[in-house]
């Protein structure tokens, strides 16, 4: 039986805090029903919404509540029903009247056909890296939705709806402004605001292993230990999207490899193989233009072997795309493209 998320009313609401309370851990053990036939559940139970609603995650224990001691809490509540309703994700509710939607698409829809390919990993961490005011955001929240879109399109209706579960200091924007929204798109919703819903990335990480989340974003990286704490998930066979800022694709790269104390090729493999890509994004004659590491057998040996040296288009270790690529994809202008190249000869 799937996972199965909800979000319960005040009354259910209150007998959860408690209980998680009484227990000092946000797993307990419930039950949708009385009696002997009645199965066991247990639940993660967190804040999100920033505060507004409680997000309670139940896994089937396979046990009958009257063999688990000390007896589950029952909950007054159907067992709530896991079916997707649909199979495609077009948009983020909260996206529905956003103007550059189809900007945006075009945009992520030249990265996506090199992130969906066969020898890149289905798991790990993607990061989306940039200036201020360079949409990283906007593009990482995209990249995001593909990976929920495939998997409504692999689970279909009788496997459970997709979990997406966030961590963001703060929320910019919602994926979906309640949960209603985001079941009625397919999909199950746990965003959590840090400070609020949880005292650190740390602990949100820790909550979401025990919530499979098909999809895990953070809005920005910026401390060390944030990185060792995303890379560990990442490794774990999950998803997780992020941001931050950085000057260069380089640049970014850099910036985890340190976090991590990557000082040898071993560690740098091991860095590597828990990263999907990592996407720079820059302004090149007043337009949004990428470069993009990606993970392939080539582009990983690579890294191990050469470190950053081999984060150049001219590297011949394949994974690795430069400006101009996608200059001549997405803005077909003489201008653009000769500016594109320049930044790659100067890797930038």
């Amino acid at each position: 039986m799937p996972d199965r998320t909800f979000y319960p009313g005040p009354e259910i609401r209150e007998q959860l805090k408690e209980e998680a309370k009484r227990r000092r851990t946000a797993d307990v053990v419930v039950s949708f029903g009385r009696g002997a036939s009645a199965n066991a559940f247990r639940a993660v139970v967190c804040s999100a919404f920033a505060g507004e609603k409680l997000s309670v995650t139940a896994r089937d224990t396979e046990q009958r509540a009257k063999d688990v001691i000390p007896p589950p809490l029952v909950l007054r509540q159907r067992l709530p029903n896991a079916k997707t309703k649909v199979h495609e994700l077009p948009y983020w509710p909260a996206d529905r009247n956003n103007p550059h939607r189809r900007e945006t698409r075009k945009f992520v829809d030249k990265l996506w056909d090199l992130i969906d390919q066969k020898d890149v990993p289905t798991a790990g961490l993607i990061v989306v890296a940039g200036a201020t005011h360079s949409r990283k955001t906007t593009y990482a929240r995209e990249i995001g939705r593909r990976y929920v879109e495939r998997a409504l399109e692999r689970r279909g209706r009788d496997n459970g709806r997709p979990h997406v579960v966030t961590c963001e200091d703060p929320i910019e924007n919602y994926f979906a402004f309640n949960p209603e929204d985001a079941i009625e798109a397919g999909f199950d919703y746990t965003p959590r605001l840090k400070g609020k819903d949880t005292p650190t990335l740390g602990k949100a990480i820790k909550d979401a292993l025990r919530q499979k989340p098909v999809l895990f974003y953070v809005n920005e990286v910026r401390e060390d230990q944030d990185w060792r704490e995303l890379l560990h998930f990442a490794g774990t066979g999950h998803v997780a999207v992020t941001t931050t800022h950085a000057g260069s694709l380089v640049e970014a790269f850099e910036r985890i490899l340190i976090a991590s104390d990557a000082r040898t090729p071993d560690d740098r493999s091991h860095v590597a193989s828990r990263i999907i890509a990592i996407v720079h994004v820059r302004d090149v004659e007043n337009e949004l233009v990428p470069a993009m590491w990606v993970q392939t057998p080539r582009s990983r040996i690579g890294l191990t072997q050469d470190g950053l040296a081999s984060l150049v288009p001219a590297s011949g270790n394949g994974g690795c795309y430069g400006r101009e690529l996608f200059a001549k994809a997405l803005y077909p202008n003489t201008d653009i493209v000769k500016a594109a190249m320049k930044c790659d000869l100067a890797g930038e």
